[in-house]
């Protein structure tokens, strides 16, 4: 179960295709969110909520999602996802387990996913002043609809 991308990928080069065509498709927001405000990027969050509650499904966010997580990393952390990484988000997200090696950077591929299962679809009112998700150090913080990456 663990070896699932391995799997799938050596036994159908049409799923890394597919991977790689859905990781271009969130690299082609970066001129877009790198020219967004810190406060436009923050913004984000409120307008893929408001899009999910009138009918978008997480799987038509994806993209634009992973993009803002992508751009938060840079500007935070000072590191920015590589397709692989965010293929491996995909996977995650999708509910299979990718197999990387040491240094592949898991905890940042796992923040595109957590960001868009857990923060767009967090919406409890009485616990709502923060959410907190530990990734190996790092940590996703949502207060009130802040998303920091840290």
């Amino acid at each position: 179960m663990a070896n699932i991308l391995r799997t799938i990928i050596e036994n159908d080069k049409g799923e890394l295709r597919r991977l790689e065509k859905m990781a271009k498709k969130v690299m082609a927001y970066e001129d877009e969110m790198a020219a967004l405000s810190d406060e436009a990027l923050k913004a984000k969050t409120d307008e893929f909520k408001q899009r999910y509650q009138n009918g978008e499904s997480l799987d038509d966010l994806l993209y634009e999602a992973f993009a803002v997580v992508r751009e938060g990393a840079k500007r935070v952390l000072g590191l920015f996802p590589y397709p692989v990484q965010i293929m491996g988000g995909i996977v995650l997200h999708h509910g299979d387990v990718p197999e990387m090696r040491t240094g592949e950077g898991k905890t940042l591929t796992a923040t595109m996913p957590v960001y868009l299962n857990a923060c767009l679809l967090y919406t409890s009112d009485a616990a709502d002043d923060l959410l907190c998700v530990d990734l190996g150090g790092r940590r996703i913080i949502k207060k009130k609809t802040l998303i920091h990456i840290r």
